[in-house]
């Protein structure tokens, strides 16, 4: 049976804000939390090594338990919808952090936050398989949520454009403008 364009559209929304918060993750945040608020960055690069091996011992684990899962919303909503508030929550805390900010914080900031974009990716990348047993509609499930992560990735690079309409933002005044971005998107993508 093939999938209506609008429930394809309706699938692939919340990989924009998740495109945004992982091309945020890997462009500006070193650079913000090592140029705007002082901490070395060979540390901050440390802290990342570490996140991303957290990340990687998470993932499966994750993954098993949405697979195990078994409620009258399926498999995988349970998961991201318990998963958002904890992903709104650490991206605010990791993209706002105080003026004095320590290592520590951001260790904590970084390992809530894969934690959380964990809980919500793995099941939700999951359920994109589980939306059709076709072989071409699976192709189109991940063709409208690859475009999803595509617009996102052209809205945090044109974020500058938008906000800042010619004028040379700090890094500070990005990362804030992408937290807003993000976190009106999150909620509003995911619903």
């Amino acid at each position: 049976m093939k999938i209506s364009t609008w429930r394809l559209i309706t699938y692939s929304l919340p990989s924009a804000p998740t495109s945004i918060l992982m091309m945020m993750l890997v462009v500006y945040l070193a650079p913000f939390y090592a140029a705007e608020l002082g901490l070395d960055l060979a540390k901050i690069g440390f802290i990342f090594f570490l996140a991303r091996l957290w990340d990687a011992a998470i993932d499966p684990l994750v993954g098993n338990l949405s697979d195990l899962s078994n409620t009258r919303l399926g498999r995988r909503k349970p998961w991201i919808i318990c998963g958002l508030p904890l992903l709104m929550f650490s991206t605010f805390f990791l993209l706002q952090p105080p003026p004095t900010v320590t290592i520590s914080y951001l260790a904590i900031a970084v390992a809530v936050f894969y934690l959380a974009i964990t809980i919500v990716q793995i099941p939700y990348l999951s359920w994109g398989v589980e939306i059709s047993r076709d072989y071409i509609e699976r192709i189109r499930v991940n063709g409208f949520r690859e475009a999803g992560t595509m617009a996102g990735i052209l809205l945090v690079a044109g974020i500058p454009l938008i906000f800042f309409m010619g004028k040379e933002p700090t890094i500070a005044e990005l990362v804030e403008i992408i937290a807003y971005v993000v976190l009106v998107l999150l909620p509003l993508t995911f619903i």
